[in-house]
């Protein structure tokens, strides 16, 4: 059945029909078969004949696992490792699969293994059983495997740094389809790290692991376009690319995109386009630009002047100590404007930007030390602040 099942899902030996393939894996799982249960475990984790479903999943593969069935391990490991599937976040447990599954030689089970002694999770960092583990995957091929192994020569961790062996094994692991690899290599070329520079070669790097969907190399990739490095300048590619990348996660895309349209360098000056950006890069929780769209806000640029969503969003880039958004919450709360009028506050958040060296900050704080306001008097402390 689980045969059936897979050419149905393959279209060789049956015409393609994912419902089909889902129901013949299904009826298998359910009679006990451990690889069909790996499979629905893996139907359910991807969406294949039925909907997403992590929990789904992690029950999938756990009765595939209590039957000794290598991949399902490893996928318990992996659920347990980042707390998936309803299961909770349990490094020791995760390793417990793990080990399981590398007792029967399993590739991906070395290189977890390798990754949690590399990065010390559940134990201490240990660099030399890293790089043992790394290169038992990597004798099956594995780009995961193959990648650490090249970040252990490139930093020079438990062994000589060795740019040549970093180089040779990041291409391998690119080769085999890892995203990071082939921005790394991109870097190498673009610096000339035991390569000869060569930017023509470094944007391929780069073109190849944006297209595989890294999102540094999306990122990297905008900027080559932006300043025509390696490739012609295309601004309409740069910003293509930039999307791409903010589609992918990364709030240095938000932020680089926001302040192009911003300051109207490369695009025509576009304040609602510029906040727009700055928006997605906030909401996931990007410091600067969460001040970018408090500032815009404030000043009414790209949307209806706000005093009180200009605090807000100047207060969630503050908590994340940055000084100048502790500078707009501590004006804030001494004006009153956007929120209560607080000296107290004031002086706190002032100080808290005086302290990251914000000048406008130093001299509200000389000033409020100078005349009483949310501190003690003090004019020895305003004379510190006036020359600090």
């Amino acid at each position: 059945m689980a045969n059936l099942s897979i050419m149905y899902l393959s279209g060789q030996g049956a015409p393609r029909d994912i419902d089909k393939a889902y129901e013949w894996m299904l009826t298998s799982a359910e009679l006990g078969h451990e690889y069909s249960q790996a499979m629905m475990g893996i139907f359910c984790l991807l969406g294949v004949g039925t909907e997403k479903d992590e929990a789904a999943a992690a029950r999938w593969f756990m009765k595939s696992a209590q039957q000794d069935h290598a991949s399902a391990e490893v996928y318990m490991g992996m659920f347990q490792l980042s707390g998936r599937g309803g299961l909770e976040k349990d490094e020791h447990a995760a390793r417990e699969w793990f080990e399981k599954a590398a007792a029967q030689d399993n590739d991906a089970a070395y290189y977890y293994l390798g990754m949690m002694a590399h990065y010390g999770i559940d134990g201490p960092v240990d660099y030399a059983k890293a790089m043992e583990l790394y290169l038992k995957a990597a004798e099956d091929d594995n780009g995961h495997a193959q990648y650490g192994i090249g970040e252990l020569f490139y930093f020079g961790d438990g062994v000589k740094r060795d740019y040549e062996q970093a180089y040779s094994w990041y291409l391998k692991a690119a080769e085999n389809g890892m995203e990071d690899a082939m921005g790394v290599l991109g870097e190498m070329y673009y610096k000339g790290i035991y390569v000869q520079k060569d930017d023509e070669k470094a944007f391929e790097w780069f073109l190849k692991g944006a297209q595989a969907g890294s999102e540094g190399s999306q990122v990297t990739l905008a900027q080559l376009y932006l300043f025509g490095v390696g490739t012609p300048a295309d601004p309409q590619q740069a910003e293509s690319w930039f999307r791409k990348a903010s589609d992918n996660g990364s709030t240095e895309a938000d932020y680089m995109l926001g302040s192009l349209y911003f300051y109207g360098r490369v695009f025509k000056q576009d304040y609602p386009a510029a906040l727009e950006s700055f928006l997605k890069g906030a909401e996931k929780g990007d410091a600067y630009c969460q001040y970018y769209v408090s500032a815009m806000y404030y000043r009414g640029l790209g949307a209806q002047q706000s005093y009180e969503a200009a605090f807000e969003w100047a207060m969630k880039a503050a908590e994340q100590d940055l000084g100048d958004a502790q500078y707009i919450v501590g004006s804030s709360y001494y004006s009153g404007e956007g929120v209560e009028q607080n000296d107290e506050s004031a002086f706190e958040w002032l100080l808290k930007a005086a302290q990251n060296g914000v000048d406008d900050a130093k001299d509200m704080v000389a000033y409020m030390y100078e005349n009483g306001i949310g501190t003690e008097k003090s004019r020895l402390k305003a004379a510190y602040w006036r020359l600090k």
